[in-house]
């Protein structure tokens, strides 16, 4: 077996090993080329730091990098490894890091990031044998939003991203790698901006709405009444929805999204490790 990066393989080799090695997988993840061609793109992925273990020419195994610079220092985001089936418990994901952590560090990466499926308890040992340790739990909420009392007088306004461009980097720290800025501004034509002025609070949202995704959500006070009254707002836009990896530090949007009739999804564990 071969380790190399994935500069020359095919976007659809790789998504073909991506879907076989997540058949059954916690949630079902989509197959369309189409959908990780630009899955990849707000990542920020970048080929040429991504590894694969190929058996001959069979790519059988992956670590797939989104690299991008977060507050101040490199930072390489591990937006998937999979290995398929039958070359399951060769310690494959262990040898695609021994092979890239050398090439990561030359190119001055401080520090490797990624999620964990809280129930994966496997894989959380493999990351933590590899040099990993445990981070903040990301909580994922998704259901028909309820009847709730909200002010009469709330204001949605749709503006352009840059209009709220400096809330969105001032909030950064409260949002997964595929949620913050960066990703939202690489892939800026399927999101839809709002700003929020109502009696007693101001606040502003990004959704996806062919995903119906609340990617952010910020009020002015951060209190659980403003973020109700943000997600009053939302009824008239996108009244079912989901809204993946809030920090579970954000007691007041989660009490408000629990009061809102949303139901808890898998959750995950961010989990970092320092190359410096």
């Amino acid at each position: 077996m071969e380790i190399k990066n994935l500069q020359n393989t095919p976007l659809n080799k790789i998504v073909a090993c991506l879907s076989e090695s997540f058949a059954n997988y916690y949630v079902p993840l989509p197959t369309e080329l189409d959908y990780w061609q630009q899955r990849f793109e707000g990542a920020r992925v970048n080929f040429e730091l991504s590894f694969g273990c190929f058996d001959n020419d069979e790519l059988v195994g992956f670590v797939i990098h989104g690299i991008d610079r977060i507050n101040g220092q490199l930072v390489a985001y591990n937006t998937g490894t999979g290995v398929t089936g039958k070359f399951r418990g060769q310690q494959i994901t262990s040898q695609i890091y021994t092979y890239a952590l050398p090439y990561l560090k030359q190119y001055g990466v401080a520090l490797c990031t990624l999620e964990v499926i809280e129930q994966n308890h496997l894989a959380r040992k493999v990351y933590e044998h590899i040099g990993f340790s445990q981070g903040p739990k990301l909580l994922s909420f998704q259901g028909m939003l309820k009847e709730m009392h909200g002010p009469t007088t709330t204001r949605l306004k749709e503006v352009s991203l840059a209009d709220i461009e400096p809330e969105i980097r001032q909030n950064d720290a409260h949002y997964s790698w595929d949620n913050n800025y960066s990703g939202i501004k690489k892939l800026e034509q399927f999101y839809k901006c709002y700003e929020v002025d109502g009696s007693d609070f101001q606040g502003y949202m990004v959704v996806h709405p062919a995903r119906n995704i609340l990617v952010q959500a910020e009020t002015s006070s951060g209190t659980v009444e403003s973020y109700r009254s943000l997600l009053y707002s939302l009824r008239g836009i996108m009244p079912a929805f989901k809204i993946i990896n809030v920090h579970e530090n954000r007691h007041n949007l989660v009490e408000a999204l629990k009061e809102a009739g949303l139901e808890s999804l898998i959750n995950q564990y961010e989990m970092h490790m320092s190359l410096v």
